[in-house]
């Protein structure tokens, strides 16, 4: 009776730690890289080329992108709306601007340099 429960357990055992693994696997291999990670309408900022790395992404902007973790950090950004979008050097948009264009896609003309952004006309 012993062997037959301790075979029982390990058998289970056995299942549960394959099928943890079967689903890991599935989950990192369906993880999306690059401007196809920022949703519809939104205007998506990364820490690294072509949209990889991190990542916020935006209906409206932020006055302080510290509050997000992403402050001096956008590298690539990707505006999925139909309006453009102003990235400013300073928080609560002051100092230098950058426009970035609805529909477009791309490394910013000024990386790591930006603290606030908002949707509209710079």
């Amino acid at each position: 009776m012993r062997i037959s429960t301790r075979t029982t357990i390990a058998a289970a055992l056995t299942s549960a730690i394959a099928a943890t693994t079967l689903f890991a696997a599935t989950t990192a291999s369906a993880t999306e890289t690059g401007f196809d990670r920022c949703p519809a309408n939104h205007m998506c900022a990364f820490d690294l080329p072509e949209g990889n790395g991190a990542m916020v992404s935006f209906v409206s902007g932020s006055p302080d992108l510290r509050t997000l973790g992403f402050n001096d950090r956008a590298t690539s950004g990707a505006n999925y709306t139909g309006d453009p979008f102003c990235w400013y050097e300073g928080y609560n948009y002051t100092g230098q601007s950058y426009r970035s264009g609805p529909g477009s896609t791309g490394y910013f003309v000024y990386n790591d340099f930006f603290s606030s952004v908002r949707r509209g006309p710079c």
